[in-house]
């Protein structure tokens, strides 16, 4: 995880603030974290299910 987050790969939240539309992008990012969190937590939920099922 901390050479994924340190290889250099560029995010929404790392860029060089260039102008409006990135930081209209940088606010649903984080306006709608939590909500991507719990979209992701019930998939990672279904794989797991499915895995324990085979």
């Amino acid at each position: 995880m901390k050479s994924l987050l340190s290889g250099g790969s560029e995010t929404i939240l790392s860029r060089q603030r260039d102008g409006g539309s990135d930081l209209i992008l940088r606010k649903m990012a984080i306006n709608n974290f939590g909500t991507n969190l719990n979209i992701f937590a019930d998939i990672i939920n279904e794989l797991y299910i499915k895995t324990v099922a085979l």
